[in-house]
């Protein structure tokens, strides 16, 4: 029913609450079910179902002039991760509320393994000194590659999200070596933290790939931005004439 798109609202009784990677209900013999109950308690849960199927679907596609476009919602990615743990690719389209500045990359080996660089996260030894823990070589410096840990907001609601190299490089138009070294330059005007604000409140359409982790016991969201671009207006307009059409012919 669930598959199908249908609202469900399933009631456990007798049953027991427990903890393996995230929450699960352990059932016994005493333990019954009803679906979709007529009591009271379950008139709010239904009302909401409804309200969820009408304003805010798991997944929306439609044509474009160009090609399919597809939507998700962050309510949407959250809500439907809760009930069932798995990993997802889609596309959000979202405004770019805040990025991390005290630490926008991470270390890596220069060095050359297999006939390519070798990019393994590396560690500093001293001044001028760097370790990699698959070359096993020392150097006197390193290479410096994206990690932005991005907040992303729609009319849903926010999710924190990372961004490696590729991501980073596309969207701030600099490398990450570019942008470490505008640190420590005092002669022009650029700062990190200027480039960096040019790129937030603005409107991208991002590739995401989300997640479920526990830590504690706790369910988290993993996202991790795999494609940018800057949000198509023409086909976000369909989308959501789409959208108004499909909510009148159910209203």
């Amino acid at each position: 029913m669930h598959a199908s798109g249908t609202f469900v609202i399933l009631v456990v009784q007798n049953a027991r609450v427990g903890y393996f990677n995230g929450k699960v209900i352990i059932i016994s013999a005493p333990t019954s079910f009803e679906i979709n109950p007529s009591i009271p308690e379950a008139d709010p849960l239904r009302l909401r179902g409804v309200l969820q199927q009408c304003l805010d679907p798991h997944s929306s596609v439609v044509h474009s002039k160009n090609n399919q476009y597809q939507r998700i919602s962050i309510a949407s990615i959250l809500q439907r991760l809760s009930i069932v743990p798995e990993t997802i690719e889609t596309t959000i389209a979202v405004v770019l509320r805040f990025i991390k500045e005290d630490q926008f990359y991470y270390t890596t080996c220069p060095l050359q393994f297999n006939d390519k660089e070798c990019k393994k996260k590396c560690s500093k030894l001293a001044e001028n000194l760097w370790l990699c823990p698959r070359c096993q070589t020392q150097f006197p410096e390193c290479n410096y590659k994206y990690l932005l840990q991005m907040k992303l907001q729609d009319h849903t609601g926010s999710v924190w999200a990372k961004a490696f190299d590729e991501v980073g490089t596309k969207l701030l138009s600099l490398s990450a070596n570019e942008l470490y070294i505008l640190q420590y330059d005092l002669t022009i005007e650029k700062t990190p933290h200027s480039i960096l604000n040019k790129v937030m409140f603005k409107h991208y359409s991002f590739t995401a790939l989300v997640s479920t982790d526990t830590y504690n016991f706790e369910r988290k969201i993993k996202v991790t931005i795999n494609k940018v671009q800057r949000l198509n207006f023409e086909d976000e307009s369909t989308y959501l004439l789409a959208e108004i059409a499909r909510m009148g012919a159910t209203a």
